[in-house]
């Protein structure tokens, strides 16, 4: 099962490709997923990530990102995330650049946050749609342009992206949104449980 997280995950099937056992091992992970059994879960993931499997390397990043079964530890969840950004995979290239956006693992780096979003939302992943449109917004690591915040934004709210269609009602009342920090400038504060005031959403199992 594969994590997608909006405040924590939610759990989507997807087996490893071209390999039976690969694909066995896998859904015995996301069993133990699913009993939150994060420790049993880590021990299958671990070897499949080892062999290259890119849900494997989505998932233990998650897990190390929120110290899930394993101490909290930036730098391994980034170096996941990477495996899997790098074959391809949406998710985790959201994942990616929301470590860069927040500077978590990696040297805070606007820029190359918005490169793996960019990757990413032009997979179809919406939640990187619109993280990439509150880059936009603010003009983090972009010069600044509403229209596309908007744009962006938007068609993520379109395909059901809770938080997009938060930002997309904030931007209306605040007659498109003022860009930057302080009242008014912060776009929403996403679940309660997330700790993130700017709208960015990244990958995370539910608790």
């Amino acid at each position: 099962m594969r994590f997608l997280r909006t405040g924590l995950f939610v759990l989507a099937i997807l087996f490893a490709h071209g390999n039976p056992a690969a694909a066995q091992s896998y859904s015995d992970a996301k069993a133990a997923l699913d009993a939150k059994d994060f420790p049993t879960a880590i021990g299958i993931l671990k070897p499949l990530a080892d062999e290259g499997v890119a849900q494997a390397q989505h998932d233990l990043g998650v897990l190390f990102a929120n110290g899930l079964g394993v101490a909290r530890d930036d730098a391994q969840a980034v170096q996941w995330y990477r495996k899997a950004a790098e074959q391809g995979d949406a998710i985790a290239q959201n994942n990616l650049g929301e470590m860069y956006r927040a500077g978590r693992g990696v040297e805070q780096d606007n820029a190359t946050a918005i490169s793996w979003y960019r990757k990413a939302a032009d997979q179809g992943e919406n939640r990187a749609r619109n993280n990439l449109g509150i880059m936009y917004l603010l003009g983090a690591g972009v010069r600044p342009d509403k229209a596309e915040a908007y744009r962006l934004i938007r068609k993520a709210a379109d395909e059901g992206n809770s938080a997009a269609q938060k930002n997309i009602g904030f931007m209306h009342e605040q007659g498109r949104c003022r860009a930057g920090p302080g009242p008014g400038g912060i776009l929403v504060q996403k679940g309660r449980r997330t700790g993130q005031r700017d709208g960015t959403e990244q990958s995370r199992p539910p608790l």
